[in-house]
Formats: structure tokens, sequence, C-alpha cells
């Protein structure tokens, strides 16, 4: 059976199985998602401002134990425009020369797009997806999440709770540890993340003199995935067994749900037109939100 996307693919407007929408939070609403459908358990979606395009990394689960973490070259890159159709199916695909096996957070630096691959870290050109190279943080275990500050790209270790900053010249260093972290972003100067198994948002800092500060929300949360920051300052989390999509105030005391879907894994924010892309992983698509002030 060929589960891959087409270009041209069909997009609904639909609420999706397993997903609902909510119109409170604490200043934004959502109306019902375009759901884009035929995926490849889809772990994170990065929006580019630059071209207007969406990366939407496929882990393709594998046979055994481990379906979302083995070393199988079978996953690849989608490249989505904006309003969900599918230009792309493979923009970036695992061959002899290039391995690609389960694909997972991704950010842009220096021209290049970059993305975390189990045990190592892989960059191509932004503007046509050659010039392959491999990066492998030392003792790597499940690098899962990718931030930029500009000038370096940052990958987070679930596996070790490492966090990794690496420069244009490939030169790696650990800068911080955060147990079981799982997504990053960069807002204002400043490195945000979140935690899977400690169920908590952390500002980060990147000097490791601190260790990262929790903002005390522990109690609303179950197992966080992606996370992204408004320009207001509110914070977007994703709760990956819990199915939701959630706000943060920017005083960080109040949390709402935004909306309900199964899955939600490492979301993309586009800042221009205030939407959200955010990956199911485990029913193979894309719902693409809508916000709005209420």
């Amino acid at each position: 059976m060929n589960r891959s996307i087409t270009a041209g693919s069909v997009v609904a407007l639909l609420l999706g199985a397993g997903c609902s929408s909510s119109s409170s939070n604490g200043g934004w609403m959502v109306d019902e998602p375009t759901v884009v459908e035929e995926l490849s358990a889809p772990e994170c979606c990065l929006f580019e401002a630059g071209s207007g395009m969406v990366f939407v990394s496929n882990v393709v689960p594998a046979e055994g134990d481990n379906p979302y973490w083995s070393d199988d070259g079978i996953g690849y890159l989608s490249l989505l425009e904006p309003d969900g159709f599918v230009r792309q199916e493979k923009w970036l695909e695992s061959t002899s020369g290039q391995i690609l096996n389960a694909p997972k957070g991704m950010c842009t630096c220096g021209g290049r797009l970059w993305a975390t691959d189990n045990t190592r870290v892989i960059s191509v050109r932004l503007e046509d997806g050659t010039d392959f190279r491999v990066t492998t943080p030392p003792g790597a275990l499940k690098l899962n999440d990718m931030a930029s500050d500009g000038t370096h790209v940052y990958v987070s270790d679930t596996g070790t709770g490492k966090i990794h900053r690496i420069g244009m010249d490939g030169k790696t260093e650990s800068v911080t540890t955060l147990e079981t972290v799982n997504g990053i972003t960069f807002f204002g100067g400043k490195m945000y993340a979140v935690s899977w198994g400690l169920h908590e948002i952390y500002e980060v800092d990147l000097s490791g003199q601190a260790p990262p500060r929790p903002f005390g929300l522990a109690e609303h949360f179950t197992n966080l995935d992606g996370i992204e920051v408004l320009d207001d300052g509110t914070f977007l989390v994703t709760d990956f067994e819990a199915g939701t999509i959630c706000s943060v105030s920017s005083d960080r005391k109040t949390v709402e749900v935004l909306a309900r879907m199964t899955t939600p894994a490492d979301l993309g924010l586009n800042r221009d037109d205030l939407s959200i892309y955010v990956p199911s992983l485990k029913t193979d698509t894309v719902h693409i939100f809508a916000l709005k002030p209420r």
C-alpha cells in the first residue's frame, strides 16, 4: 500500500479524527483545522519564512519494538505550501549516499536546513536540498528538536538530557542539561525548552551557569513535545499524550487548551498570518490552525 503523499493531494477543511477545537484561551482562539493527510508519522513542522513554505519530517515507522528511533534508512522530508498543498512529497529522501532514518526536529541557519536523525544531525542547502552533511554530537542517544539563534544551531537529546550547540564549522559542545528535554525554541534572545518526563516548561541559561528555570506549571501537562512563542509573549506547547495544544500566558501563570487532537508533536509557527502547523504522529496527518485574538 502506497502511504506517501502526492503533489496536489486533497487537503480537507474538517475537524479531523480525534481532534476538536476550543474557543477559550487567554487571548487567543483557533478555528477548525485544515487537515493534510497521507503523511508517514510526521514529527515536526517548520515554517520557513524566506520561501513561505513548510517542511515536514516523516519518521516512517519501522517494524519492531522501536518504530520511531530505528536506523532503517526510510525517513524523508516533505515540502508543503502554506495552505497545506503538497508541493513535493519527498523533498529530501534517503539514498545510498545520504541516509535519512527517522528525521524529527528541524531549523534553518547559514542558508541550510538542519534536522535531527536519531544520533546524528543532518544538514543540506535550503535552496535545493543538496550538499548533504552529517554532524554527530558525542554520546548522542535520541536527538529530538532543533532551534537556531541565527549564528549556531542547538539540538536537544531526550535520551541524555543534553542540549548541544553546533557551529557552522561543525564544532559541537554541550551547553546545559535538562532531564528528557524535548522541544526547544528561541524568543527575545532567550531559549525555552520543554521536558517530556518532567511535564514542565523551562527558561534555559545557555551559559551553563544556572540550571534551567521551571515555570511551575507541571501539574497542567502530561508529556510535552513542542514549543513556540508568539510575538506577544504567549507560549504555545503541545502535550503529546494528553492530546492538547495549550497556550501559556506571557506572565507564565495561566494555561488554557487551544485545541485537542491525537498525538500532537513539534509544531511550526507562521508569524506572518498567525497559523500553526501541528503534526499528528500516530494519525499520519498535519493540522493547520489559524490563530485569532478573542
